[in-house]
């Protein structure tokens, strides 16, 4: 686990590059290749959805990760990925009995 610098949180997984409780980069996670740089710049609505989904989804937030998951089927109604993880979210969420 990674601690972020900005809200001293310790449950980012090693491969985050930005603090899944307050958004912020972490620290070594700071520089950015050419290829990078670029992915950055070109993500569309729908791939910032589908992340802030895998966010909330990590946190237990299987609502707001359905939510998220299903406005990026709104501007691409092609990713699959998106609509695996709206049903396993889905599953999860009954499993439970209930809100999470």
């Amino acid at each position: 686990m990674r601690l972020c610098a900005n809200c001293n949180f310790s449950g980012c997984e090693p491969d985050d590059k930005f603090c899944t409780k307050c958004g912020k980069r972490l620290e070594g996670a700071g520089f950015l290749t050419a290829g990078m740089e670029m992915t950055r710049k070109v993500s569309t609505p729908s791939d910032v959805h589908y992340k802030l989904g895998h966010i909330y989804y990590r946190r237990g937030k299987l609502e707001d990760a359905i939510r998220s998951w299903e406005d990026s089927l709104k501007d691409n109604p092609g990713n699959t990925q998106a609509r695996e993880m709206i049903e396993k979210a889905k599953e999860e969420l009954a499993a439970s009995g209930g809100k999470k």
